[in-house]
């Protein structure tokens, strides 16, 4: 009887150490499964961080007119395109087109609008793809919206036929050209660039004269691509660098 029970107990033991092996070798598997895939999500945050900052700096690069390109729109970028920075509106309303043409080679159409002046336009499936990118910026009219018959005075016939054929097919006046635009003065500046949520934050400065202003904005990983929120300014009377 007393064998019986030393065996029952040696068989106990045996049960509990092989139950607390297994369980071990269970956490182990587990939190190595874990680190891994916090590891995965870092390094995917970390190749977002720098697919934004890489294009960032390339956008404002091109703004300070300290880069230069081929691509005309990308060259266009560091021109006074009429963008007040007090008047408290969305920098990508303005930008948005220009940088989509620069950074994405769109190559819009591009037709006259009146002397010294063209027109950069788009098809509705180009505005659908831009809407892509810019979600909250895109508010384009039709060319037959934007061409006055006082625009459409100083144009000879062969520019008539070519502006009626751009209306009849709905393209859509995408950013003006201004040929005698003078160079962009505002050096915009990368502060910040961190994470919130699904969403990254960023926070610019701007300095316009001796005047400095803040602004930040939204940016989201969509489709493989970057979509920018709204960008305004306010003035910040304390230097941010």
């Amino acid at each position: 009887m007393k064998n019986t029970f030393n065996n029952m107990i040696k068989i106990l033991v045996i049960l509990i150490i092989i139950t607390l092996i297994m369980w071990i070798i269970f956490y182990l598997l587990t939190k190595k499964d874990d680190i891994i895939n916090k590891n995965k999500n870092n390094t995917n945050s970390d190749a977002n961080l720098n697919i934004i900052l890489e294009e960032l700096t390339t956008i404002f690069s091109y703004i300070n007119n300290k880069k230069e390109s081929d691509i005309e729109a990308c060259n266009y970028l560091g021109k006074d395109i009429g963008y007040e920075i007090t008047s408290n509106e969305d920098f990508f309303k303005y930008y948005g087109p220009i940088i989509m043409d620069c950074i994405n080679n769109q190559n819009y159409v591009k037709i006259k609008f009146e002397d010294n002046k063209n027109y950069k336009i788009a098809t509705n499936t180009e505005v659908e793809f831009y809407k892509e990118y810019f979600p909250k910026s895109s508010n384009f009219q039709l060319l037959k919206n934007i061409y006055t018959l006082e625009d459409m005075l100083n144009f000879n016939e062969e520019e008539m036929e070519e502006l009626d054929k751009y209306i009849d097919n709905n393209y859509y006046g995408m950013y003006i050209i201004n040929e005698k635009a003078e160079e962009n003065k505002i050096n915009y500046e990368i502060k910040r660039i961190y994470k919130d949520n699904e969403y990254y934050e960023i926070i610019i400065k701007a300095t316009n004269n001796k005047d400095i202003y803040t602004g930040n904005f939204k940016i989201k990983i969509e489709n493989n691509h970057i979509q920018y929120l709204p960008l305004k300014f306010r003035l910040n009377k304390n230097d941010l660098s």
